[in-house]
């Protein structure tokens, strides 16, 4: 795809990186029947090849219509047109692209600009978040459904058929173990607040197989929430700041581990973020090189499960973002689970990050879609990968929705 770039973008770095991935398209269309937005609406322009079409437009007038916004603004940025792409158009890093220059001129409405920044502020303090927990049981009934409340006001219902769950969450310290393997667990903004129980259960695994683990103190944010809002200086100034707690520890760790798999595909980017940064390049790569997800280290353990039937949710982050597809369920299986796979062509449930709350009926609908597939599979839990995918598949379930450490932890024989 040959782009004309404004003249007033000529000396923008971004206008000319973009240039190129907008040249690798062949307009092939593949990506269309891939994308979940396409699949909802119908329209061309909510598939990426018609984003590709908006951002090409936007580069060669310098100019960003309302329409532009509106579709860019609905894509889940769930990387499943780049799984199916021949030619590898690297379009999540186009469309970052694109949100940053919206954000620079200001191109969305006052309303989204404002939801944003209260997301930002909001999410980002764990204290607050955690706060809100006890305020959610009284504003439950004036809050939207889209913000997942009622998985946490239900996560009870869970732990009631397993005890152990009511253990007191384990503080920030290294195992007293002479351990084979030693590594460092990310807890996660959003998941160290509204499920706990996730980093609980993984410690409590790990010490089963004698793996020394310990926490960063005063963990900061991945940046993956600002950055892929537009507000990129920001997102960055987050990464660099937990490269600067990881890169030290690097000599004295086997693994970085995340457990949440929404930061982990941002964390294995690390280092196209910083392309232009040789310091931060370097150690954003040696950081990555020594990150995993967390079923990544767990397969390298034996582990024996009760045989419940179980439907397995992989998220886009991990199978389209980290190409971890399906090993969350080999892992359940081989554990002696009964396990449901979701239908290949269910792109996405609707989450993706701040998406659930962004764009409400989208998502919504996306999740009934998922919600209907495992009800006609009858399965006695749902487990899944990702704090937000939890939280959000959650809303409306007649079944149990676990992050899957949580299942392995209070269902081994």
């Amino acid at each position: 795809m040959q782009t004309i770039i404004h003249p007033q973008l000529k000396n923008d770095a971004r206008a000319a990186r973009a240039d190129d991935i907008l040249r690798s398209c062949v307009h092939c269309g593949f990506c269309i029947s891939a994308c979940p937005t396409y699949q909802l609406l119908g329209d061309e322009l909510d598939s990426p090849r018609g984003r590709i079409y908006l951002i090409k437009n936007m580069l060669e007038t310098d100019q960003v219509a309302e329409a532009t916004a509106t579709h860019l603004d609905r894509c889940l940025t769930c990387r499943s047109c780049e799984t199916v792409c021949p030619s590898g158009v690297e379009y999540v890093e186009l469309l970052d692209i694109a949100r940053e220059m919206l954000v620079e001129r200001k191109a969305l409405s006052l309303k989204k600009r404002v939801k944003r920044w209260l997301l930002r502020k909001l999410l980002l303090k764990t204290w607050l978040v955690r706060c809100s927990r006890l305020l959610i049981r009284i504003l439950d009934p004036i809050l939207p459904k889209s913000l997942g409340t009622k998985a946490i006001l239900t996560r009870g219902s869970f732990a009631a058929r397993a005890p152990e769950s009511k253990l007191p969450l384990i503080q920030e310290q290294a195992s007293d173990i002479d351990a084979a393997v030693s590594v460092v667990l990310l807890k996660g903004c959003v998941q160290q607040s509204l499920t706990p129980e996730v980093n609980t259960a993984l410690c409590r695994l790990l010490d089963e197989q004698g793996v020394s683990w310990q926490f960063l103190g005063n963990e900061g944010c991945c940046g993956a929430l600002e950055y892929h809002l537009g507000e990129v200086d920001d997102g960055r100034s987050r990464m660099k700041a937990l490269i600067d707690q990881l890169y030290p520890l690097l000599t004295d760790v086997d693994y970085i581990v995340s457990s949440a798999s929404g930061c982990g595909v941002t964390l294995k980017h690390y280092a196209d973020y910083f392309a232009g940064d040789p310091v931060y390049r370097q150690q954003a790569q040696a950081v990555c090189e020594k990150l995993v997800d967390v079923v990544e280290l767990m397969e390298q353990f034996s582990w024996c499960s009760s045989a419940q039937r179980i439907w397995v949710h992989t998220p886009c982050t991990l199978g389209h973002g980290q190409g971890l597809d399906d090993r969350v369920g080999a892992l359940l299986a081989k554990a002696g689970a009964e396990v449901i796979t979701g239908k290949q062509d269910l792109a996405c449930c609707g989450s993706a990050g701040t998406y659930s709350v962004l764009q409400p009926l989208l998502a919504n609908e996306l999740r009934g879609r998922m919600q209907q597939t495992w009800a006609d599979s009858k399965p006695e839990f749902i487990v899944t990968s990702n704090v937000g995918c939890q939280l959000h598949l959650a809303v409306d379930s007649q079944v149990p929705v676990v992050h899957w450490l949580e299942y392995l932890r209070q269902h081994q024989v």
